[in-house]
């Protein structure tokens, strides 16, 4: 039996044929490859899609869980500023230092400081505005030192009433819904 070497081979054709392992292999079109591509393709862009949807939802969630903690009919800085503007009086201005709301009272808690005019000293006290139940608000602040501020002449001296406490009246109010 004669064998006869790839050597030999290539002695008697003259020319060498490319083995099948060194031989470039070319794409080859099919079927199969475009539906693995088409796959791929439609999956990346379903959860491109998907991942947007789902960011958009988290945003909503968050922005709906942020007016649910909160859920006060007033912001916080609408409260202080009613207030100042309705317990400045004379020459005596107040400075709301905290404003809290409850939503099991509905009602704000407002620390609020003053000078008093006449002996220039700082004062502090705090005040529950209840909810009537109609978008208005109201306290009384039963600090016989703010009503000394307010309602003293500085020439007077204050004189306590019989029932030992005035009371000083603060309304917080709600936009009305009806536009005019």
């Amino acid at each position: 039996m004669l064998t006869v070497g790839r050597s030999d081979v290539t002695e008697m054709t003259g020319t060498v044929s490319p083995s099948p392992s060194t031989r470039p292999r070319r794409f080859r079109f099919s079927l199969g490859s475009l539906l693995l591509v088409v796959t791929v393709v439609c999956l990346s862009t379903a959860l491109v899609l998907m991942q947007r949807r789902l960011n958009q939802i988290d945003r909503k969630l968050a922005q709906t869980e942020r007016e649910l903690t909160t859920f006060q009919p007033l912001r916080a800085d609408e409260v202080a500023r009613q207030f100042v503007e309705r317990t400045t009086i004379n020459s005596i201005s107040t400075t709301v230092q905290d404003v809290r709301y409850s939503p099991t009272d509905d009602a704000y808690k407002v620390k609020f400081s003053w000078v008093d005019p006449t002996t220039g000293k700082k004062w502090s006290s705090e005040v529950k505005l209840a909810a009537d139940g109609y978008g208005t608000y109201m306290g009384r602040i039963t600090s016989n030192e703010f009503f000394k501020s307010v309602y003293t002449p500085p020439d007077k001296p204050f004189v306590e009433p019989l029932g030992g406490r005035y009371d000083f009246v603060v309304v917080v109010q709600t936009p009305s819904p009806i536009k005019h």
